[in-house]
């Protein structure tokens, strides 16, 4: 969950936020690099692989979207508007389905994505259906 919140982190991050040793944390990123669930980037820091979003796209949230793609279709079919399909996990929201619409000037985000919620229309919308209690208690600690 760690690495789902961040571009990417590197090995300290890493180790302090978990509150682990380095040379245990590098022994399991190097496991989970190995098996694909892990990306180390050429800067040296770390960032979700592509079996661990395939992983992701197995569960019951993506599910929830391609049970919306017909209605999700009609609706872009109707306005010509982008249309995304996204939930709240945490401060973030998570894109579980994306369509572009038919404007040369498109909402860019595709599904699976990861946006701070307070950052897009589609959080602020999310948020906006919460008290402020909720909000507080998912805030970031960089927020408070």
């Amino acid at each position: 969950m760690l690495l789902s919140r961040h571009r990417a982190l590197t090995l300290t991050a890493i180790s302090e936020r978990l509150g682990r040793s380095k040379s245990g944390m590098h022994s399991i990123l190097n496991t989970l690099r190995d098996r694909g669930f892990v990306e180390r980037l050429p800067a040296g820091g770390y960032r979700l692989g592509t079996r661990a979003w395939d992983l992701g796209r197995a569960s019951f949230s993506f599910e929830i979207g391609e049970l919306a793609k017909p209605e999700l279709e009609k609706l872009e079919q109707r306005t010509g508007e982008s249309v995304l399909l996204g939930v709240l996990d945490g401060f973030d929201v998570v894109y579980l389905r994306t369509l572009p619409g038919n404007h040369p000037v498109r909402v860019n985000v595709q599904s699976g994505e990861r946006q701070p919620a307070n950052l897009t229309s589609t959080g602020l919308a999310l948020l906006a259906a919460l008290d402020d209690s909720q909000i507080a208690a998912m805030l970031p600690d960089d927020f408070r």
